[in-house]
């Protein structure tokens, strides 16, 4: 009798031991999938910052060219006008020196 008692203290034993070690095992499973989950969130952040970095760049470079080629045009339109102005004053210039023959 007392050693089935005994056997049975055992066997109960072991068994909330082996439960203990069961329960330590999933734990250290769901750990280790959350950290390998948490590297892989951090991994799809930082390509999505390098993304994004990359893209910020490529749109400023844009933006510059942009705006290099809107300078120019105007840069251009300015001259024109200016070319313009000298023709037209250039052309009242003869046009009074012509009258000014005449008389």
């Amino acid at each position: 009798m007392e050693e089935q008692l005994l056997k049975k203290a055992q066997e109960e034993q072991e068994e909330r031991y082996q439960e203990k070690q069961k329960l330590r095992k999933q734990r250290e499973d769901q750990m280790r999938e959350e950290v390998q989950r948490f590297r892989l969130e951090v991994l799809a952040t930082k390509s999505k910052q390098l993304q994004e970095e990359r893209d910020l760049k490529t749109w400023e470079t844009i933006q510059r060219f942009k705006r290099a080629e809107s300078d120019e045009r105007y840069r251009d339109e300015e001259r024109k006008k200016n070319w313009d102005k000298k023709m037209e004053y250039g052309n009242e210039i003869k046009k009074y020196i012509v009258s000014v023959r005449r008389c």
